[in-house]
């Protein structure tokens, strides 16, 4: 039987079973089968369940966990002991435990005597309780803990992965990453040891490659461990839309997934890409990058660190400075706003807030001020309101300049359909 199963899938038990019809153990088969088929934990699971396999010999079992399926439990506790009501109050599982979870997967953590394990909604014991920790079920496996160290089980309490590693990451593209002794590697969800812990540290995978270290140095592995870019750098991000950014002698560049240097690691500051486009800062210039890392801008404005936050492409436009003054220009390069304002900010609403000596006004797209420079603050409009200050009060204004919130308060929060003001006292939403 063990041998026939070794891989405990569904299709394996079943055929033991077609194989094997009178062998003592068809009975552990066939619960093998149904508690693999239904790791959900689903009414519909369960009753997919009955129609593929109508030879299920456990008829009441699919009965009662259809019904089960169908009810939601809470943990309550009495005497200082855990179990759990349904949604009517009722006590559906005895206070008989020293802990529970909620159910994940149609079955609870719990834990008794000291030791670990799992309980279906009957209340019986799903898997024994000898872990000295477990956590909860999640896609189809749950953490178990013996003497400081983890494996993986499925829901027929199968050992998946033997418990050897000091810590188990969740499964991202068939694999997980494992630490034993202080090095990475990585399992399959067979339990198979892929990538053996030899690495420094190990990432998730993600389109198909995965960040890994080793002697401190960054670089990308395949789902075979084949290296697609070498350890060659001090730090590295994943791959997106196929590039990443990476570091290298304390500068910044751009690589391929196949490894190529798009962009060299000449550059003190890569941001992240936003909307297409990054900025890029050299010898305290600063300049801009397409996602393939053409460079659309080079780097010829002056990089002011305090206009970094909002330095990326919005509406077509980017702020930049230019001998100390800030404008917009789009991606050709081509200038939009002119370099006359000690600040500048995104247009939305068809207006922008800027700044001339100290005092903050809006323009419209064809620069012409539309409201007079006069508050010490201001954002961009949203929704036809835009935030600013005077002193140390902050209100809203429309687009007519018309208080529609008072400057009264000393923070205004955009919190989806509400606003969340405070003053010195307290707090509120209007």
């Amino acid at each position: 039987f063990n041998l026939f199963v070794a891989d405990h899938t569904v299709v394996e038990y079943h055929n033991f079973i077609l194989k094997y019809p009178k062998n003592r153990n068809v009975d552990s088969a066939w619960k093998s089968i149904y508690a693999l088929y239904t790791t959900d934990g689903k009414s519909t699971t369960i009753a997919q369940f009955w129609i593929d396999y109508p030879d299920f010999p456990f008829k009441e079992t699919i009965t009662e966990d259809l019904q089960l399926s169908m009810a939601t439990f809470y943990p309550i506790q009495i005497n200082e002991k855990w179990g759990f009501v349904d949604e009517q109050g009722k006590i559906r599982i005895p206070c008989e435990f020293d802990w529970v979870e909620f159910f994940s997967e149609g079955i609870a953590a719990a834990g008794r005597n000291d030791k670990s394990g799992f309980i279906g909604k009957n209340g019986k014991v799903a898997i024994s309780f000898v872990y000295d920790e477990v956590e909860s079920f999640n896609k189809g496996f749950a953490q178990v803990k013996i003497n400081n160290k983890v494996g993986l089980i499925d829901h027929t309490g199968h050992l998946l992965v033997p418990i050897m590693y000091d810590a188990i990451s969740e499964f991202f593209s068939a694999r997980a990453v494992v630490i034993r002794d202080g090095k990475y590697g990585y399992i399959d969800r067979y339990g198979s040891e892929v990538i053996p812990c030899e690495l420094d540290m190990a990432g998730d995978f993600s389109n198909g490659s995965a960040v890994i270290a080793v002697d401190s140095l960054y670089g990308f592995i395949d789902y075979a461990g084949n290296f697609l870019v070498k350890c060659e750098f001090s730090w590295v991000e994943s791959f997106e839309n196929g590039f990443a950014r990476v570091e290298k002698n304390g500068k910044f560049g751009l690589i391929s997934a196949t490894g190529k240097q798009v962009l060299p690691c000449v550059y003190s500051l890569l941001s992240p890409f936003k909307n297409g486009f990054a900025m890029i800062v050299q010898n305290d210039k600063c300049g801009f990058i397409r996602a393939d890392g053409k460079i659309i801008i080079p780097c010829k404005y002056e990089f002011d660190k305090n206009l970094e936050g909002e330095t990326f492409f919005l509406g077509g436009m980017v702020r930049v400075k230019n001998n100390g003054k800030c404008g917009l220009i789009d991606s050709s390069g081509k200038i939009i706003i002119p370099f006359e304002f000690d600040d500048v900010l995104s247009f939305k609403n068809g207006l922008a807030p800027v700044k001339k000596n100290g005092k903050w006004g809006f323009i419209d797209s064809k620069n012409k001020l539309i409201l007079p420079y006069r508050y010490d603050g201001a954002s961009s409009f949203i929704n036809g309101m835009a935030r600013v200050r005077l002193a140390e009060l902050t209100g809203m204004i429309d687009k007519k300049g018309k208080e529609i919130i008072p400057l009264q308060f000393q923070h205004i929060t955009y919190l989806s359909d509400y606003i969340l003001v405070n003053d010195e006292r307290a707090f509120g939403l209007l």
